[in-house]
């Protein structure tokens, strides 16, 4: 960090370009996958290896995938105990006649 910069400030500059591993195909299917690829950006921020401001943007935005991706599985999930229900499969919540 330069001399003439506040403590805990990086500019743009002074931070490395993004590593050929950041250009590379990642997987976000599931939400792990999100928390995996938050936990790298986390680490190369704090690193130095990524802007801040970059940081921020692509957590932002890995949080908001993640949060889509929990309710198209919750939906997913959802509609097939749906079917299940419909087709009359037996799930042990019936209502016990006395």
């Amino acid at each position: 960090m330069p001399a003439d910069s506040p403590a805990g400030r990086v500019d743009a500059e002074d931070v490395d370009e993004p590593t050929p591993h950041s250009a590379r195909f990642i997987r976000l299917a599931t939400v792990d996958d999100v928390r995996v690829e938050l936990a790298r950006v986390y680490r190369e921020t704090r690193s130095l290896k990524l802007a801040p401001d970059l940081g921020s943007k692509l957590t932002y935005m890995l949080v908001q995938l993640a949060r889509v991706t929990e309710v198209v599985t919750v939906e997913r999930r959802l509609r097939e105990i749906e079917e299940l229900l419909k087709q009359g499969v037996r799930h042990g919540l019936e209502q016990h006649k006395e």
